[in-house]
């Protein structure tokens, strides 16, 4: 069978899968192997995690209908859209460093995309995610800390562990975003109208052309568990559903040097 091409809205996503059942002759199998095809409206492929979500959709909708099927059926596709999804990740972007990040920050040029840069990071957000946020979105600035509420940013919920993020208002790279907050225009609707998706990533480039966007949020991930804390402790940080994301941001060749390294530092005590 040859490509598909569907829609990535998320309210048509079982009604999609369910035609496209029906147009397999109510094969299971033929319907994950088309499954694999699937392309966007520009005719470019689907990312491995919009692959997965369509993948669910579809054993809901089977579920829901009251169709019989084994999980074996299901074990090859989602096998394969796993694989997909390792590579897809590593591609993504190599994760930031903490002091690449002050770099990027001294290089900004207004305080507006300090700020932004310095939120990505301490709240382990998408880029993207910023976009969304307004004024208002800030609950609370003290000096102790700040709580921002996530309206707009994926997979963030009313009544999900991401919806609410805090951060603390102390140290280098936090009182950038506490001094943003305290000079914020009271007309200002949008936390951060000025700096777009590009000045960003120009910043990150001029600090180190491999860099890009998404190398903040999967830098803060590798940072803490650099520091010794848990993957579901950075899975709730990030926000993730599942655990076996999380763990494809944590880039292991950082995590191995810090190991040689408290390695090196066991020797010495036990010397």
């Amino acid at each position: 069978m040859g490509q598909l091409t569907i829609t990535r809205r998320r309210a048509s996503t079982i009604v999609t899968m369910m035609n496209l059942y029906q147009k397999c002759s109510q094969n299971v199998r033929e319907t994950l192997t088309s499954l694999l095809n699937f392309t966007t409206k520009k005719g470019v492929p689907m990312a491995p995690t919009s692959q997965a979500n369509y993948l669910s959709a579809l054993r809901q909708g089977l579920s829901t209908l009251n169709i019989p099927t084994q999980p074996q059926e299901f074990l090859s596709a989602a096998r394969a859209i796993k694989k997909k999804l390792e590579r897809w990740v590593r591609r993504q972007a190599i994760p930031m460093t903490l002091t690449e990040l002050k770099r990027a920050i001294r290089l900004a040029k207004t305080t507006e995309l300090k700020a932004r840069l310095a939120m990505t990071w301490c709240l382990g957000l998408r880029v993207s995610d910023v976009n969304h946020l307004r004024r208002c979105d800030v609950l609370s600035c003290t000096k102790k800390g700040i709580l921002v509420r996530l309206r707009g940013a994926k997979g963030a919920r009313p009544g999900s562990e991401s919806y609410f993020r805090a951060m603390p208002a102390v140290g280098w790279v936090a009182k950038h975003v506490t001094r943003y907050f305290t000079e914020l225009d009271s007309s200002q609707t949008m936390l951060f109208p000025r700096t777009s998706y590009s000045k960003v990533r120009d910043t990150l480039k001029r600090v180190n052309p491999k860099l890009s966007c998404h190398s903040i949020r999967r830098g803060a991930a590798t940072h803490l568990a650099v520091q010794g804390n848990s993957t579901e402790f950075i899975r709730k940080f990030l926000g993730h559903a599942q655990l076996e994301t999380t763990r494809l941001y944590i880039q292991p060749s950082l995590v191995m040097k810090d190991y040689a390294r408290r390695l090196k530092n066991l020797k010495t005590l036990c010397a």
